[in-house]
């Protein structure tokens, strides 16, 4: 694989290499933005028959998120100067759980969260994480998107949906990553911490968001990614 930069949209996949018994991913670098102190580097994979193509690349691709990691620390200036979260238009309630995903193509990633809401509401969510960028093409954080396992009224009175959360999340202070060691691969593992805002919600969540979680998280050298959270998120049931 070559990394060409840490902006990365999506993979390509070089199909005629899949009759050698290898799969060359290449990852294009973003239009019109440079990558600062990431380099780049190149190997290859052997390609299973029976495994999927996110199986083969999964752990070659956790990359694509911890790129975004340094680009966080080397921002920080920028980082720092972050809004007050958004006022809560309902009631704050305390959230606590555990997130649980995988590090996915193009920085992104995918998994569950299982949280207690109010000290007594337990939910089971799906979550999905993309960077985000800011106007000038530097890296702002991720976008986490939430939905859950309960039923509740929708907003027409008649109709049903589950809840529902979109929740801005950037790093707090300096990732803490060290080398997986693995030759020919630029793979790291280590520790983390987030901080994330939801900006809007429907079911039991607020549609204009309101709250604060922190997240404290470790991410190994196969791209599975462990989080526990707590704080506060805005009801309206």
């Amino acid at each position: 694989m070559k990394i060409l930069s840490a902006y990365a949209d999506d993979a390509i996949y070089n199909r005629e290499a899949l009759g050698l018994h290898r799969v060359v991913i290449a990852v294009p670098r973003r239009r019109g933005k440079r990558c600062i102190a990431i380099g780049e580097s190149r190997m290859t994979m052997p390609y299973s028959p029976g495994d999927s193509v996110m199986r083969r690349t999964k752990s070659a691709l956790v990359n694509s998120s911890l790129q975004f990691s340094l680009l966080a620390a080397l921002a920080l200036p920028s980082l720092a100067a972050h809004a007050d979260p958004l006022p809560c238009q309902g009631r704050l309630a305390s959230i606590s759980g555990k997130i649980m995903t995988n590090s996915m193509a193009g920085g992104e990633s995918l998994g569950i969260l299982q949280g207690t809401v109010d000290g007594w509401n337990k939910l089971k969510c799906g979550i999905n994480g993309k960077p985000r960028f800011n106007d000038d093409g530097s890296f702002a954080g991720f976008t986490h998107s939430l939905v859950c396992d309960d039923t509740v009224i929708s907003e027409n009175r008649i109709d049903t949906i589950h809840s529902q959360v979109i929740s801005n999340s950037r790093f707090d202070g300096v990732p803490s990553f060290r080398s997986c060691g693995i030759p020919g691969m630029d793979l790291t593992y280590g520790a983390f911490r987030e901080i994330s805002e939801p900006q809007s919600g429907r079911g039991i969540f607020s549609p204009t968001g309101g709250g604060r979680l922190v997240i404290d998280g470790v991410v190994n050298c196969a791209g599975a990614v462990d989080m526990k959270f707590t704080g506060e998120v805005c009801l309206v049931r």
